[in-house]
């Protein structure tokens, strides 16, 4: 491969307000082995749990920025938040060197009365649980995404790079 490529795929995956499923962990698994260094998953209508390791980094849902339904959170008990993401792309050497932060917003039209904003420090905190409990990973999730704040707002910032490929370069 190329190794100042960076390889990002967005796909449309997953059930309607239900954590990822086993179907797209395979997939997951199975696009990075072909190369990609970040999937960043959307069509569940919520965030979804978020991995990073080795093979690269995956976002399985970013959940709904605007959409204009009420939404179903509370019917399926899905925690009404969704992920902005930030990728912010530079080089070290021929490599591309990113730094991934995901911004936490309230997406339940019917908390927010089809304004989505961003979570306060109280919502950040019940986000992180919910990543936490998606985790499956022996508590990866807290080793690879941050909780940290900036001049937009409070976020999760991946702490390392998307991947072993691109780990030489520092990205992260």
């Amino acid at each position: 491969g190329d190794p100042g490529a960076l390889i990002v795929v967005f796909p449309h995956w997953g059930r309607n307000y239900a954590p990822a499923g086993g179907r797209a962990r395979r997939t997951a698994r199975l696009l990075h082995e072909a190369g990609a260094d970040l999937v960043a998953g959307h069509g569940a209508h919520m965030m979804q749990a978020c991995r990073s390791g080795r093979g690269g980094t995956t976002l399985f849902s970013l959940g709904n920025l605007v959409f204009n339904s009420p939404g179903r959170y509370d019917r399926y008990g899905a925690p009404p938040f969704s992920l902005v993401s930030r990728l912010g792309l530079g080089r070290a050497g021929v490599r591309p060197a990113v730094d991934l932060r995901l911004y936490p917003i309230v997406s339940d039209n019917r908390l927010t009365g089809y304004r989505p904003r961003p979570a306060s420090a109280a919502e950040m905190d019940r986000v992180v649980a919910a990543l936490e409990g998606w985790d499956g990973e022996g508590g990866r999730f807290r080793r690879r995404f941050v909780p940290a704040s900036d001049a937009r707002g409070f976020h999760l910032r991946l702490s390392g790079p998307l991947g072993a490929r691109l780990a030489d370069a520092g990205g992260g």
